[in-house]
């Protein structure tokens, strides 16, 4: 604006310039980010991820242009609208969900953590995240193999018990918490086979937790301990352990 005032017209052109060139590639650099892994910069420095809200798979540029961008600017740009819409958009993350009115809108959600699974979306299309879990199991037939090649024992003596590996035993949890393992095994059932919807799916593992807290005789340190258990198995989040740790 400055270099408009300056040099009248042709000052205007090079400044509208730099302001579409600074737009367009500010929202290149972020549908990229988005598109790739659910991150922008700021969202990958705090540990969070945008994903759909029905099946966890990374959004398309579309959604997110379209759905997160595109829509929600437009109506926060009506006036005597705009601005109530803008400011209830803001106000809907201290909803049950933690989900803006844009979420709604998309169809999407905001996710706490980096590691994710190859997922499909609702398009069909297989997306691959970053893992930071833990290498995956042999598979059924190298582990035929292995056995097949023990040696085989000789009459009228036993075959020596295979060395295991010393570790320390890990601390009991209570049974509360293989009760809500329980729980939450046949809910992730339930809905991965369409029974329930993933709305029902978070209500009704909310109302396990709030069960559990309210029922249970363990102390406070032995439940925390089985949560953490089931937060490192993926049926609990850190929201949740923090939740439950915040009532406590």
């Amino acid at each position: 604006m400055s270099a408009a005032n300056s040099y009248g017209n042709d000052g205007m052109g090079g400044a509208l310039f730099l302001l579409v060139v600074g737009v367009v590639g500010f929202l290149g650099i972020q549908i990229y980010l988005l598109v790739q892994d659910g991150q922008t910069i700021g969202k990958r420095g705090l540990g969070i991820r945008i994903v759909d809200y029905n099946d966890g798979s990374l959004l398309g540029a579309g959604r997110i242009l379209g759905m997160r961008g595109v829509l929600p600017g437009v109506v926060a740009s009506i006036p005597y609208v705009g601005w109530l819409f803008a400011l209830l958009d803001a106000l809907f993350i201290f909803g049950e969900e933690r989900r803006c009115i844009h979420d709604y809108m998309a169809r999407s959600k905001v996710v706490v953590g980096d590691a994710a699974q190859t997922t499909v979306g609702a398009s069909g299309t297989t997306r691959a995240a970053r893992t930071d879990g833990p290498a995956p199991a042999a598979s059924a037939p190298a582990a035929s193999a292995s056995a097949s090649t023990r040696r085989p024992e000789t009459p009228g003596q036993a075959e020596p018990s295979p060395a295991r590996p010393h570790s320390n035993p890990s601390p009991a949890v209570p049974p509360s918490i293989d009760r809500l393992r329980q729980v939450l095994q046949n809910l992730e059932a339930l809905r991965d086979e369409g029974a329930i919807t993933q709305e029902k799916f978070e209500r009704s593992r909310r109302k396990a937790l709030a069960d559990l807290v309210e029922k249970t005789d363990a102390d406070d340190d032995a439940l925390l301990r089985g949560l953490r258990q089931l937060r490192d198995e993926e049926h609990l989040t850190d929201p949740d352990v923090q939740t439950v740790k915040s009532i406590l």
